[in-house]
């Protein structure tokens, strides 16, 4: 069995609100592997924390916070912190786990975040596997979330495209992502390959669908459109009222529900008390928006009409683990809406600025059953072949005991 080190900046300790990376390494576990995590939690400050979880996992948690005084400005600490908090961070973990041979070292984007804890053990580290679905500075710099301009943008890509460079081999979305990575950092010289977005083996149990469905006072007749994450600027998810008051006559019986939180939940919450087919239930446990799926129909994805950078959104993979069709409306420059159409036909997806598509998109899953149920299970069979996290990491492992794939 193979010894497996994963870098990341999301990891929770609640298996109940798991990330990617939380059912990436469950996955490695399950599979017989010994897996280490180094944490560095990139929001909330805490103390270090060393320990052994109950599936043997070694976790180190480090606060790339902490690293810096509160009196700094709020802008000081903030660029320290991506300046040099995981060189930092490099050297408190070197106490806690001093490097060793590592069979693959799994790390994520933006490189530049972590550069510092890579380079500390990738030299002992025989493949090295960089998961690339956030292009940074590109990504932020669109949506106007980077500050200093373009200078800023061109300082932090070379600062990224540096970090990128240690890596052997990387990992992209779709064919449309991959052949951005090429554009965007020319000089790489490792193997691109795909790796869509994953999770657990299981599948959103539907058994209790009714129960389910009545609990959320849902009718039996509702047509029930889900939309969950993050509810944050340049996410379009104003345009589900907007949606929601378009079709409210054509289609009283469609209802629209939001579960998340985020800077637009006020905005979303006044949508909801103007509109008697919009609910907004706020930020939800993975397991109660689990049952949230389960008494759902249709699973909403959107993203910015704004956004240049091909997606594939992650909340795909719940909405394919409750066998719900996906109702898309997504950046034109991208290949979602193919892929979802096409390639697996689990739904229907447009571009985010074609209403007009939109609208008609609802209306055909919306009044036929069958034809929802039909994506649905096409979604769910795509998910268990391609995206379930125990293929992924058969997938991996395998790669990586293949001399010349990384």
């Amino acid at each position: 069995m193979s010894r497996i080190l994963v870098v990341c900046v999301k990891f929770s300790t609640d298996a109940a609100n798991g990330w990617l990376t939380n059912d990436l390494v469950d996955a490695f576990v399950r599979a017989g592997h010994t897996v280490d995590v180094i944490h560095l939690e990139w929001q909330d400050e805490h103390p270090v924390e060393f320990v052994t979880t109950p599936d043997g996992t070694r976790l180190l948690r480090l606060s790339a916070l902490a690293f810096f005084p509160r009196w700094l400005p709020y802008t000081v600490r903030k660029g320290a912190k991506w300046l040099t908090a995981s060189y930092l961070a490099a050297r408190l973990a070197r106490r806690f786990m001093p490097p060793e041979s590592y069979d693959l070292l799994v790390g994520f984007s933006p490189a530049v975040v972590t550069d510092g804890l890579i380079r500390l053990y990738r030299q002992r580290a025989k493949k090295t596997l960089l998961i690339y679905w956030d292009f940074f500075p590109l990504a932020q710099h669109q949506l106007g979330l980077l500050p200093g301009g373009d200078v800023a943008a061109s300082l932090a890509r070379r600062f990224e495209a540096r970090a990128v460079g240690q890596y052997a081999q990387t990992g992209c979305m779709t064919p449309a992502n991959i052949q951005l990575f090429g554009t965007y950092f020319p000089k790489y010289a490792g193997a691109i390959t795909q790796i869509l977005p994953w999770g657990p083996a299981s599948f959103i149990d539907r058994s209790r669908r009714d129960e389910f469905r009545k609990n959320f006072g849902f009718a039996a007749d509702d047509v029930v459109c889900v939309f969950g994450g993050q509810l944050i600027p340049g996410r379009e998810i104003e345009r589900i009222g907007e949606l929601a008051q378009r079709v409210a006559k054509t289609l009283p019986h469609v209802r629209f529900v939001i579960a998340g939180s985020g800077p637009l939940a006020a905005l979303i919450e006044r949508q909801a008390a103007d509109l008697p087919n919009l609910e907004f239930l706020g930020k939800l446990s993975r397991v109660r928006y689990g049952e949230l799926l389960a008494a759902g129909d249709i699973g909403i994805v959107l993203t910015s009409a704004d956004f240049k950078v091909p997606n594939f959104p992650s909340k795909t993979v719940d909405y394919f683990r409750a066998r719900l069709p996906v109702l898309g409306a997504t950046e034109k420059f991208g290949d979602y809406s193919s892929i979802i159409n096409n390639e697996i036909g689990a739904g229907l997806s447009c571009s985010v600025e074609d209403t007009a598509q939109l609208e008609k998109n609802l209306h055909m899953l919306a009044c036929d059953p069958s034809y929802r149920l039909a994506c649905g299970q096409r979604g769910a069979d795509y998910y268990q072949t391609h995206m379930s996290a125990p293929n992924l990491v058969k997938r991996l492992i395998g790669e990586a005991a293949c001399p010349g794939i990384c």
